[in-house]
């Protein structure tokens, strides 16, 4: 579809807008889709077809949809780095190991030089 800053190109997204709102799928719309149709809402040029309120509580429903997704968005990303995190402090454990077995094995050899 054409951007909105044509008139003429605004009435395809005020349809797929509605159609979205009356059967309930507006939750399952891209990002993008979203973003448009904020624009189309906000728009003082030409509000969407019914009253001030219907505008109103679209916009609100646009915007509670936006943020749960975000929050969706981040948890996952949360879940993901938490386990990242996690692999990350088991080779940090994995070398302190190594290291302070490194360091006894020194002064072990240290100790059996200094005894000859």
């Amino acid at each position: 579809m054409k951007p909105l800053s044509d008139p003429q190109h605004r009435q395809p997204w005020k349809a797929e807008m509605n159609t979205a709102f009356e059967q309930g799928s507006v939750d399952s719309a891209t990002p993008e889709k979203w973003q448009q149709w904020s624009i189309l809402l906000n728009s003082t040029i030409e509000a969407p077809e019914g009253s001030e309120t219907v505008r109103i509580v679209r916009s609100l429903t646009l915007n509670h949809v936006q943020m749960a997704n975000t929050i969706k968005t981040l948890e996952s990303t949360i879940a993901t780095l938490n386990s990242e995190n996690g692999k990350v402090a088991t080779r940090v454990v994995w070398l302190t190991v190594v290291c302070a077995v490194g360091a006894m094995a020194q002064v072990i050899i240290a100790a059996i030089s200094m005894c000859r």
